[in-house]
């Protein structure tokens, strides 16, 4: 009867061996006597490669190219090693990774074919770059380390020498990837000399796309906003602004693209305010479904790289303070941010963050004892109090903007206006708001918005709508309302006002 127990000992596993998910088959020559010896061996060996063939034909791959070294124009300090870094992150996630490294214009198009090539139908596919793009008539462009240089009225000569950012994705998306992801750290200042008034393309930033389907892009900043190399001269980081806050996201398991688009988003802004610079990282979303760069609980990471890091304790504490700012948001108090700030000094990222959330805490209940209310003129600044959440469906969105974290949604209609969520942050989540929540209803007057907006104090008190008003940009790409919003007890009672901000900034 030994030949009956041959089949127990048929395994099949999956290895990553530099990068690449590949098969294992143990006890072959067993396994070829139990399938003659046996009907049942020859349906397990069946399903068995029935099902490391169907798992193997969604492969991820992933092409990194980070240039520091230009021939001609100003070079970088840290896009080699944020390439090195995020393609270590991805082989370790179990992507087979293609890098890079100052590619000239002839390697980045041979990168790119030989990534295509490896591309089957329904993979996921990432593209990240670190270096230098410009945006020329509205598209965009990747300069490779070769770029020569140019000046205004060059366009036509740098646009055929560049790479461009919507053919990448063409290159991908004809290939039949179920998942295309373009992540790309290239919204520096203009590398091209400006003369006079003029530059070539714009001086700063990429401009905003419109993906296809089953497309997600990620720009280190927004639209006309210059992402920073570093923070100054002397800083330490081996890392871009950008991807030293996106790094620890990747792995974060069960965290999907749209959460980490959000969180990386507020880190780099938290980052960027302690030089007091404007970079918030925009995203364009077209996905069908999700995607999640670690769906698994657990990541294949080289213990001894843990083990031998110095940085170790700040990589926990890092950690640790992620977990604990979910619960910070809940409560929001000037107090409760102080201390985590204490607790957590040395991790920077978690600490520039709790940093930015306490600008934008004026006052509340707990901190600030406002007097008393003393007469019905003064609680004029609160229109109506206590009432649901006013949720609206099926609207057209005009435009997407940045609110504190969260993404709204403008619906323009003639002068009418309307912010609603339209993807909140956890914070807000926990206080009743959804997609589709209206936060300011009013009109356009000229170069300002007027009309009523809701705080949503406690999720026990209903909404509270208080009147606001304010200037808007002269580019149309920021929107400042100010306002009386009331302070709210926990019997849901108005026990007086504070003087309110509300910032919008265009995607």
């Amino acid at each position: 009867m030994q030949h009956l127990e041959q089949p127990r000992r048929i395994a099949v596993t999956r290895c990553h061996v530099q990068g690449k998910s590949r098969i294992g088959i143990f006890s072959v020559p067993q396994m070829l006597r139990a399938f003659f010896a046996t009907p049942t061996a020859f349906v397990v060996v069946f399903i068995l490669f029935a099902a490391a063939s169907t798992t193997n034909a969604q492969t991820r791959h992933a092409l990194v190219i980070g240039i520091d070294d230009y021939a001609h124009v100003s070079p970088l300090q840290k896009a080699r090693n944020d390439a090195e870094a995020v393609s270590a992150a991805l082989d370790r996630l179990g992507f087979v990774v293609m890098t890079e490294i100052d590619p000239d214009r002839r390697r980045m198009n041979e990168a790119l074919s030989s990534f295509s090539s490896q591309l089957e139908p329904g993979d996921e596919a990432l593209f990240y770059f670190a270096g230098h793009g410009v945006e020329v008539a509205g598209r965009n462009y990747l300069l490779p380390a070769d770029i020569p240089v140019a000046r205004p009225g060059d366009e036509d000569f740098v646009t055929a020498e560049a790479i461009p950012v919507d053919r990448v994705l063409n290159i991908i998306q004809r290939r039949g990837a179920r998942v295309s992801l373009l992540i790309l750290d290239a919204c520096r200042d203009n590398p091209f000399p400006i003369e006079g008034a003029r530059s070539l393309g714009r001086s700063r930033g990429l401009a905003r796309v419109d993906p296809p389907e089953g497309a997600f892009i990620l720009f280190s900043a927004g639209t006309g906003q210059a992402a920073l190399d570093r923070l100054s001269d002397s800083d330490p980081d081996p890392n871009s602004v950008f991807t030293r806050a996106l790094l620890p996201r990747l792995q974060e398991p069960g965290l999907d693209i749209h959460s980490l688009a959000r969180d990386v988003r507020r880190d780099v802004r938290a980052l960027a305010r302690q030089v007091n610079h404007d970079q918030f990282p925009a995203y364009y979303d077209q996905l069908a479904g999700n995607f999640s760069f670690n769906p698994q609980a657990t990541v294949d990471v080289d213990p001894t790289l843990t083990l031998q890091s110095p940085q170790t304790s700040t990589v926990v504490d890092c950690e640790a303070a992620r977990r604990d700012w979910a619960l910070i948001e809940t409560i929001n108090t000037l107090k409760v941010v102080d201390a985590f700030i204490t607790q957590y000094e040395h991790c920077p990222l978690m600490v520039a963050v709790a940093k930015l959330q306490r600008e934008e805490l004026s006052a509340s209940a707990d901190d600030a004892r406002p007097p008393p209310v003393s007469s019905p003129s003064t609680i004029a600044p609160t229109i109506t109090a206590g009432i649901p959440h006013e949720v609206l469906r099926d609207v057209r969105i005009s435009s997407y903007w940045d609110h504190n974290g969260s993404r709204m949604g403008l619906i323009a209609s003639g002068n009418s206006r309307q912010f609603v969520y339209v993807e909140p942050r956890t914070g807000i989540m926990r206080r009743g708001v959804e997609p589709g929540t209206l936060l300011f209803d009013g009109r356009r007057d000229r170069q300002q918005y007027i009309g009523t907006a809701r705080i949503f104090a406690r999720p026990h008190c209903g909404v509270y709508k208080y009147n606001v008003s304010g200037p808007i940009a002269p580019d149309d790409r920021g929107i400042t309302l100010h306002g009386q919003a009331p302070l709210v007890d926990e019997h849901c009672r108005v026990t007086g006002y504070r003087d309110y901000k509300l910032v919008f900034t265009l995607q």
